[in-house]
């Protein structure tokens, strides 16, 4: 019996919504660093107004000007700050917007009349155990593939304004956005009966909805220079910062079995397409022709893997419609996305530390503010999320630092590798510090021969450091 698409949205973000509120639940931590920081702001968004001054990073980038390019995400996570463990709203959060997106996943493969989509949602779980480790975050990655994925629908069937508003919100959304274009353009490239005009109109509306999005905001023209800063010189790195991992190649091995899965399943229905001679339609090729460009890209930045996968499931799903394959055969998926989840989890829990590593220090940090040196910038989300009227060194993306002031991003480097011995003269003189946080013993070592810090806290391998003025014995 044909469902309705209503029924397939509900049943699937349902389904959804209970494997992955489960696997939240399964530990207390959050998945990825960043997500401190985002929950947090959004609860600052709620008490300060949507337009907020940000002080938190006074010598880098962000000092001549704040930049949200995530504004509408955060605004989406504001009801998950009404709770008194925001840590709890942000995996609340983290497993509404991914499931979502698997429902778009399962709606747009509904409208282009795949049998069972909601079986091959859980194709899509099943595909890959990174995905499910990014889809666990709470962080844009999951609203990001909803829009990439309704974007594409929409393209392929020329509807120009519900692509213009769907373009113009996801650039409100994340500064990926702007891979809608390339999307756009790849639904043109197999339809040769279709006028140019007309092909054309797609990409141009795309393009213009995403500019206006990512440009026509309150914090232009600083946005622009963000864009080009986070986007263009993150990515070139010829600075060669120690940026998140999710930016760095990834070797072909791990890019094989991150994908595994899915690779197995398209594998097997392009042959079996091959065998039966079946023509695929346009709009399984402008889908094969994105996953080969996401399979390509995740082999230069592993972060790419989480488009690479929805998409070239996508491909494989419209494929086995035109083959005509029994959908019995993937009775499987549920059982192995059921595994794929219990790695994630696991995952989580031998690569993110304690969620608690740097609470009592935040906390300690909180009741007496001031500036706070750390030399590691990952830290930051945390600090920040514990301690918000505090001020800190750089945080989200060394870059910020770096472009701002170069002097500035080596010293604080220097202290990281330990090269300064003197870190109190230091974090004072660049960032008239009050406190240090240092979550390396080895620098703590260091810090203790240093005359002018006191330890004030030790939790594990976290400690907290009061700097001495220098007029102060």
């Amino acid at each position: 019996m044909k469902r309705s698409l209503p029924v397939t949205i509900a049943a699937t973000f349902l389904l959804a919504l209970l494997g992955f509120g489960l696997l939240q639940a399964a530990d207390p931590r959050l998945a990825d660093y960043d997500s401190w920081f985002h929950i947090r702001y959004a609860w600052l968004l709620r008490h300060r107004g949507p337009w907020m001054a940000f002080d938190w990073m006074p010598h880098t980038f962000f000092a001549e000007g704040w930049v949200d390019h995530q504004w509408l995400y955060h605004l989406l996570l504001i009801p998950f700050t009404f709770v008194d463990d925001l840590r709890v709203g942000a995996k609340a959060s983290a497993a509404v917007f991914s499931a979502g997106a698997v429902a778009a996943f399962a709606a747009v493969l509904h409208h282009r009349k795949v049998a069972w989509p909601v079986l091959w949602a859980a194709v899509l779980l099943a595909g890959s155990r990174f995905l499910m480790v990014r889809l666990m975050m709470p962080r844009t990655q999951a609203l990001s593939l909803a829009f990439l994925l309704v974007g594409w629908w929409l393209a392929t069937e020329h509807r120009h304004r519900a692509l213009a508003v769907v373009g113009f919100f996801y650039g409100w959304t994340y500064h990926v956005a702007a891979m809608l274009v390339p999307t756009a353009l790849a639904t043109t490239l197999p339809a040769q009966a279709t006028p140019l005009r007309r092909r054309s109109i797609v990409v141009g509306v795309a393009a213009a909805a995403v500019a206006v999005g990512l440009f026509c905001t309150p914090y232009m023209p600083r946005s622009a220079e963000y864009f080009w800063l986070h986007v263009v010189e993150k990515v070139a790195n010829q600075r060669q910062l120690e940026v998140g991992a999710e930016w760095f190649p990834i070797q072909t091995r791990l890019w094989l079995l991150h994908m595994a899965p899915a690779l197995a399943v398209g594998i097997a229905t392009v042959a079996a397409a091959l065998v039966r001679g079946t023509r695929a339609e346009r709009d399984t090729l402008s889908a094969g022709i994105l996953a080969l460009g996401w399979g390509l890209l995740a082999l230069w930045s592993q972060k790419w893997i989480e488009m690479a996968v929805p998409f070239g499931l996508l491909f494989t799903a419209l494929l086995w419609r035109d083959v005509g394959i029994r959908p019995h055969w993937l009775l499987w998926a549920p059982l192995v996305a059921i595994w794929n989840g219990s790695q994630a989890v696991d995952h989580v829990r031998t690569t993110v530390p304690d969620h608690t590593r740097l609470a009592a220090i935040g906390a300690m940090l909180q009741a007496d503010p001031g500036p706070v040196f750390h030399p590691d910038w990952t830290d930051f989300s945390e600090l920040f999320h514990y301690a918000p009227d505090c001020t800190f060194t750089v945080g989200l993306d060394p870059t910020f630092l770096a472009a701002a002031d170069p002097a500035r991003y080596r010293l604080m480097n220097g202290v990281l590798k330990g090269q300064v011995t003197d870190i109190s003269g230091a974090s004072t003189a660049a960032w008239g510090a009050k406190w240090v946080v240092l979550t390396d013993p080895t620098l703590a070592d260091i810090a203790a021969r240093d005359p002018g810090l006191t330890l004030h806290h030790q939790d594990g391998a976290a400690t907290l450091w009061r700097v001495h003025p220098p007029d102060t014995p």
